[in-house]
């Protein structure tokens, strides 16, 4: 399990007892190890073996889901994961009613994996709670 950072992530990686940070991205490995702020060179070998998830959050003011403040997932650690399904989006429902219907964005650095995300992504706004939001590349 991969956790993104953000407050939003941060409740997440607490609720899980992980050892975390607010910036970086925290990893729950399957023999219960942890690596904490997470580069994508130590990104990189979890995506290789393991099948990973990742929990995201977006950034509150400029609505970025992938690519501004999340740099880690670079297009390489991006190449091994699959858009939606590796992918765990979250966020309070204020959080997304402040995007006043803005989309969410990626800029990930690969346009055909920017390509893959747009459109609706399923968002975890709380206990058995979902929402589809749209995804979108900035223009």
């Amino acid at each position: 399990l991969i956790v993104g950072p953000g407050s939003t992530c941060m409740q997440i990686k607490q609720a899980l007892d992980m050892p975390a940070t607010l910036l970086g991205f925290d990893v729950l490995l399957p023999d219960g190890n942890y690596v904490t702020d997470a580069t994508a060179d130590q990104l990189l070998p979890v995506v290789r073996t393991y099948k990973a998830n990742v929990v995201l959050s977006f950034t509150r003011q400029q609505a970025f889901l992938l690519g501004r403040g999340n740099q880690q997932l670079n297009p390489e650690v991006l190449s091994h994961l699959h858009w939606p399904r590796d992918f765990i989006v979250v966020s309070s429902r204020s959080k997304l009613l402040a995007l006043e219907q803005r989309p969410l964005l990626v800029d990930s650095d690969d346009a055909a994996f920017d390509a893959k995300c747009r459109g609706l992504v399923e968002v975890i706004t709380g206990y058995d709670e979902r929402l589809l939001y749209r995804v979108a590349s900035p223009a």
